[in-house]
Parts: structure tokens; sequence; C-alpha cells
């Protein structure tokens, strides 16, 4: 990655000036200080298995994801930024912490692809990541057309959210916000809340909490758009969203969203998966 004709395991991993960057963002610099004093990749494996699971997974994805992004440097392509692989690190640790949750049934059942809209409708995912601990967090979205083509997607960071309910119905708020600015009348809004569909197109949680921001939502739609089906997808039809999601929560400025009209790398590859036609 620095171009270094001695470069070495130690070098790349823990005392390079980018990869350094990736270590702080994650918080785990103590970490990165304690593994580079490893004299053998045996005390290194060590160090790392003495750790909770949650740490495991992080420094191991830090390190294959390090070592993927040099790999592709080196054969000409495009260096992402520190940040941009700090989300995909963050973005995968989830996503396998969530696997290893799965059921034995879920797993029989197989995995579902994300499904193209009609023509002329859009689809937009949504998504949020919520923090309990601080209350922050972050939503995302991604509008696609009939050929699975990549429109516009979004995020942005919740500077404060009530709970994990509440941070899915601003997700959606924000995003169809957008996608009224970008003029598209006719979508398919997906999620993979099972409440916040409940909540969007039925009045039974007026009520609650939340129950005037659910109001809100489903006037704006009425007064938006020409046509709005509200529905659920598995969690992984909605990897692109959630990917955007967490990188609104840990990257983009405290209470600040932003819009990306080309692919960003971070998410490219699943898009690509995403594609008809493609086989994950």
């Amino acid at each position: 990655m620095c171009q270094r004709l001695d470069e070495n395991p130690g070098h790349l991993f823990f005392k390079c000036k980018a990869v350094k960057k990736c270590w702080r963002n994650l918080n785990l610099e103590e970490h990165r200080l304690t593994l580079s004093a490893c004299q053998s990749g045996r005390e290194l494996m060590q160090k790392i298995w003495s750790l909770s699971p949650h740490l495991q997974m992080q420094i191991v994805v830090l390190l294959w994801k390090w070592w993927s992004v040099r790999n592709k440097v080196n054969a000409g392509g495009k260096k992402p930024t520190s940040m941009e692989i700090c989300s995909l690190v963050i973005f995968y640790v989830s996503e396998f912490e969530k696997n290893q949750k799965t059921t034995k049934f879920q797993q029989q059942i197989g995995q579902r692809k994300w499904k193209s809209p009609p023509e002329n409708v859009y689809k937009i995912n949504i998504d949020a990541a919520f923090k309990v601990a601080t209350s922050h967090g972050g939503w995302g979205f991604v509008a696609r057309n009939s050929m699975g083509e990549y429109l516009e997607g979004g995020c942005g960071n919740l500077r404060r959210a009530a709970s994990s309910f509440q941070a899915e119905a601003l997700a959606a708020l924000y995003s169809l916000e957008r996608i009224a600015h970008l003029g598209m009348p006719r979508i398919i809004l997906e999620t993979d809340a099972t409440e916040l569909v409940h909540g969007l197109t039925t009045t039974e949680l007026d009520h609650s909490v939340d129950g005037c921001l659910l109001k809100q939502i489903r006037d704006f739609i009425t007064s938006s758009f020409d046509y709005c089906i509200i529905q659920h997808c598995r969690r992984n039809c909605n990897k692109v969203a959630d990917c955007l999601a967490m990188h609104g929560a840990s990257v983009v400025s405290s209470g600040s969203a932003m819009f990306l009209s080309q692919v960003p790398t971070f998410v490219s590859n699943l898009v690509c998966e995403d594609q008809p036609g493609v086989d994950v």
C-alpha cells in the first residue's frame, strides 16, 4: 500500500500510516499496539483469540479487508479512503453477527435475492442503524429501476433517536422526501423492518409513542406519490441500504446527510450482486 519494496506483514497490517487510520477509526488502536508487538504469527493469533467474540470479528474482518484492498490497489485499482474501508468492516461484522443468529429453519429455506420492480415503477430500499448505548444512528436508501440499475443512494446521521423503531421510521421519512424531490411518482418502498411495515400499512400503531411520525409519513406518501406499495423484505435482500445506513451512522457528520448519484465504492459489490441474472 505504501509502495515499499521491503513490505512485510507487520508494516502492512499494523504500521502503515493508512492502516493506522483504520484501526483508530474503529476504536481498535489499543489492540493494534498489542498485536504489532507480537513476535510470531502464533502469538498474534493467541492474542486475537483471547479477546471477546465481537473484537475478534472486528480485527479479523479488518485484516481480511485490508489485504483485499492491498491486492486490488497493487493490481491498479482505485484506493478507497480509510472511512470507506471502515464502513465495509462495520457492515461485514454486522452481517456476520446477524448470520450467526439465523435459525436452522431460515438456513434451510436459503437466501433470496433482491427483486427488480415492474416497469415504470421504482423500488426504494431503506434501512436504519441504531446504537442503543448512545441513542445515535444512521439511515440509508437506494433507488433502482425495473432493470435493477442504481439511480441514487443516500445516507444520513441521526443525532438522536428514541428507539430502533423510531430510527427505521425516520429512515422512511427522510428517504421518501428525497425520492419525492427526485420526481419518482410510482414506487415500491421496501424494508426489512416488519413492525415499520405494519405501522405504515395500518393505523394500529397510531396511538403509540411514534404514532404521530407514522401518520406524518403516511400523509406525505398520499400527497407526494401516485402509487406506493410498502412491503417487507428479508435482511439479505436489503444489504445495500443496510450498508449505507451503517455508513451514515459511523462516517457522516452528526445530523447531516449525503446523496450519491453514482454507486459508492463501498457498496459497489453489493449492488452488482443484486443485478438480475447474477448468481450469488
